[in-house]
């Protein structure tokens, strides 16, 4: 894994139906970018509003992770 401290930043875009259409991640360790991309996707699917607009809001999102 990455040392203490590493950071990542996910961009994440879903479909619908909360699964994973996109994962973008950017960090320089790649242990850490394995790490996120198995969280994110270990969380799928992601509830989603039952509103058009509000679930069309919800569908790109970012997620800052750091080492801990």
């Amino acid at each position: 894994m990455g040392r203490t401290g590493e950071k990542a930043l996910a961009r994440v875009i879903l479909n619908d139906n909360g699964q994973i259409q996109s994962i973008v991640i950017q960090t320089s360790h790649p242990d850490v970018k394995a790490s996120v991309a198995k969280a994110i996707r270990s969380a799928a699917p992601f509830p989603m509003p039952t509103d058009a607009e509000a679930r069309r809001l919800v569908r790109k999102f970012s997620i800052n992770f750091t080492v801990k």
